[in-house]
């Protein structure tokens, strides 16, 4: 079976606070993206798990998600089969767009539906928590609000259309240290943001949705390399550019009519890096495309 694993970004995000546990609550609004991992899953005679990826440098054993998303789903249903997994690398790495989370998720569709269906998509989303707060987004997808540690999701209006410029600089950026200055920096329960965003999707405005992209993580990391390169995309026309997720990935919004201009940002954003993307946004998270 393949899967299509489609990856992220934030139109908000919001840190609201620190539990007890350590964990974080969020408040953001993210959204599924046409750039996709391709993830093929195979139930064969034997056992254990066997994974393989497009990319050498990733693991292919516990430290990766979509072997933990294999191993869990194995665990709770008592299945007795050989799953075999290959991953068609896509999605830049530690980037703040989902992509361990994406394959996680492309696996528990997978073999969800290989299995026939034992679990309702809700409840593969609370299984997929145990992986990654992105996970259960990861396989409702399309466009959703997220609150709590980010895996209370809830559907909203879709982004209207647009294209979404992508550019990973060449920083990896520590997520821990992140939440720590978020934690240093305080926390601003009142922002109006996602409010503010979600008023402009059901209004199918993307003026209002672009002019209200925030995130935190940007705000307290101050890095340069994403304000060149948002700077870059809002002096080519962009209507608004954001960091996703813990960074370092920054993605800008043009209105389709504005290609041209977005070919003109894409060849000047070349010229310093190599990770550039243009992409759509999606209805959905992971979707079966060969069964």
């Amino acid at each position: 079976m393949l899967v299509r694993a489609n990856a992220k970004i934030n139109l908000t995000l919001n840190i609201l606070g620190k539990l007890e546990n350590g964990y974080h609550t969020v408040d953001m609004i993210m959204q599924s993206v046409s750039l996709a991992d391709e993830v093929t899953v195979e139930l064969l005679p034997g056992s254990g798990i066997a994974l393989s990826t497009s990319r050498p440098e990733l693991p292919c054993d516990e430290r990766n998600t979509a072997y933990k998303a294999a191993k869990i789903f194995m665990e709770k249903t008592g299945l007795e089969k050989l799953v075999k997994i290959h991953i068609e690398k896509n999605i830049p790495m530690q980037a703040g767009i989902a992509g361990g989370s994406a394959d996680a998720a492309a696996v528990f569709t997978a073999l969800n539906s290989l299995r026939g269906q034992p679990f309702t998509t809700e409840q593969l989303c609370d299984i997929g928590a145990a992986v990654g707060a992105d996970v259960p987004f990861c396989i409702i997808g399309g466009t959703c609000k997220a609150l709590g540690t980010g895996t209370q999701i809830e559907r909203v209006e879709n982004l209207p259309d647009c294209l979404i410029l992508i550019c990973k600089p060449y920083i990896n950026v520590s997520t821990p240290v992140a939440y720590k200055l978020c934690d240093d920096f305080g926390y601003d329960e009142k922002r109006l943001n996602t409010s503010n965003v979600i008023d402009g999707l059901k209004t199918g405005n993307l003026y209002t949705v672009s002019s209200n992209l925030y995130n935190k993580f940007e705000e307290v990391l101050g890095l340069s390399e994403v304000k060149d390169i948002k700077n870059t995309m809002l002096l080519y026309g962009a209507m608004g550019a954001l960091m996703s997720g813990s960074g370092p990935t920054v993605y800008g919004l043009f209105t389709p009519q504005d290609r041209p201009a977005l070919e003109m940002c894409r060849a000047k954003l070349s010229e310093s890096y190599d990770n550039i993307f243009i992409a759509e946004p999606q209805k959905h998270g992971c979707v079966i495309i060969e069964k």
